[in-house]
């Protein structure tokens, strides 16, 4: 019989959730043991929003040093070092790998294990020919691409948001299967490096999105050239050489000219959503509930095994893209913290969330639809970024911040579409999940120089929203009192 190990965890997965939870049970002195293997974690699982920031990075560089018309600068085209850019993106992968590696985690005392786990009972698994009896488990596996069930798909061969982060060539042309997070990044990213770009979704670009501000990345995307085909279905997928042609038809807002047709390319990418790795683990054997989505939870992560926790996309949740795993991340310390280290850790009201495109896009809390769903009476205040000064400067003014807020000022939820929304969004958050009132956000004081003024206006716009509606107040007073 092999050895038996007893740890306090046992993390299952070396993903940004699994790195960090093991992380920070054994910061916090506890014995950890983690399972990390190739088809568990795979190469770019703790690194792939980072390449794809380090590709969007590439692309805004060639974008700015060929949008200097307006100074005089007749810089061209210029030429692009593919091998280059490859290079770039593989250093920032690096050095995430770096900082988020297994062996950085044996430093910490964390016992890692190379080998493929497999549960043998409730209270234990086994994982090459040891077995490990943990008090408490933690199944943080990650996700994979999803490949769409399309005719003729599976016979050529097709890039994913995890492949097309590691060519070294740009694709010539390239079709961008999901016009979601992930694929509007990548499109644009790809777009301003050289390639013809199409994109294709069954729905709407950006569906998550609040369709108001989602609006301005789609019109940027069209702007620099990216094609983009919404509520439209593929048909099939035929190769011939090096040619693939794609046939769609689109959805009932086209004319009937335009509803079927062909488009050629030289590469395909899909980039439709992400899907849990479960395979193999036995779940069944560990008395652990799992459905077609992932393993079934219950508040604080627990699964139907109370010595078992899962998180994100081994629970179905937050799957749609490599931009969620700082989600992952911050469910990791809350699990650990909460259950092996006994500290306060609730649950976050609202998580910010962000697509890297240009203009950026980030939200959080509520949306103008779902606040009108649960609420009589909402306020929807803007600040276009037209009116600000630092990105009238800059000349990156398009967008706008939407707040919405309850009547009585409440703040419920954010929107932006605009220069640095990703960062932006935080004192928004901040205000949601400290239950702030818009007059203390609109208290703040700050130079008008700067982006963050425009989140100022928005909340000022509150003042003026209410000054009209007790003038009208006061208007109808004095009609009825006249007759």
């Amino acid at each position: 019989m092999g050895d038996v190990l007893r740890p306090d965890l046992c993390v299952v997965g070396a993903g940004p959730g699994g790195f960090t939870a093991a992380a920070t049970a054994a910061l916090g002195g506890a014995p950890v043991v983690l399972i990390a293997t190739e088809r568990l974690d795979g190469p770019w699982r703790s690194a792939g929003s980072a390449a794809a920031a380090a590709l969007s990075a590439a692309g805004a560089h060639v974008r700015a040093v060929r949008d200097t018309t307006f100074l005089g600068i007749g810089a061209g085209k210029g030429r692009i070092n593919q091998p280059r850019v490859h290079a770039h993106v593989q250093r920032v992968v690096a050095g995430i790998a770096a900082e988020e590696s297994p062996y950085r985690l044996a430093a910490l005392g964390v016992q890692v294990i190379n080998d493929e786990p497999r549960f043998i009972d409730p209270r234990s698994l086994v994982v090459g020919g040891t077995t490990i009896a943990a008090r408490r488990f933690l199944i943080a596996t990650g996700s994979e691409p999803v490949i769409p069930d399309i005719p003729g798909l599976a016979d050529i061969e097709v890039l994913t948001d995890d492949t097309i982060l590691d060519t070294i060539h740009n694709p010539e042309r390239l079709v961008i299967i999901g016009a979601g997070r992930t694929g509007m990044t990548l499109a644009q990213a790809q777009r301003r490096l050289g390639a013809e770009v199409v994109l294709i979704d069954r729905g709407p670009a950006l569906r998550r999105e609040d369709p108001e501000i989602a609006a301005f990345a789609v019109a940027g995307l069209k702007r620099e050239g990216v094609v983009i085909h919404e509520h439209t279905t593929i048909r099939r997928v035929t190769a011939a050489g090096n040619v693939i042609r794609i046939e769609i038809e689109a959805g009932e807002n086209a004319t009937k000219t335009d509803a079927v047709q062909t488009i050629e390319a030289t590469h395909v990418c899909v980039a439709v959503g992400r899907r849990q790795i479960l395979e193999g683990l036995d779940l069944a054997a560990g008395g652990i509930t799992a459905n077609e989505t992932g393993i079934v939870t219950a508040r604080g992560s627990k699964t139907s095994n109370r010595r078992v926790y899962a998180l994100g996309a081994s629970a179905g949740r937050d799957a749609d893209s490599h931009f969620a795993a700082h989600l992952a991340k911050d469910e990791a310390r809350r699990i650990v913290r909460r259950v092996l280290l006994g500290a306060r850790a609730p649950q976050p009201a609202a998580i910010p969330r962000l697509t890297m495109t240009d203009p950026e896009i980030a939200a959080v809390g509520l949306s103008e639809a779902e606040a009108r769903a649960r609420m009589r009476k909402i306020r929807i205040l803007r600040a276009p970024f037209a009116q600000n000064e630092r990105a009238e400067a800059d000349r990156v003014a398009a967008g706008e911040i939407k707040a919405v807020v309850s009547r009585g000022g409440r703040i419920l939820g954010c929107a932006i579409a605009g220069p640095c929304a990703g960062d932006l969004i935080l004192p928004w958050a901040l205000a949601i999940n400290q239950g702030l009132n818009i007059v203390q956000l609109a208290g703040l004081e700050m130079p008008s120089s700067v982006y963050s003024a425009a989140s100022r206006d928005a909340a000022l716009s509150f003042f003026a929203a209410e000054t009209r509606s007790r003038w009208r107040q006061g208007l109808a007073g004095i009609l009825r009192l006249f007759g």
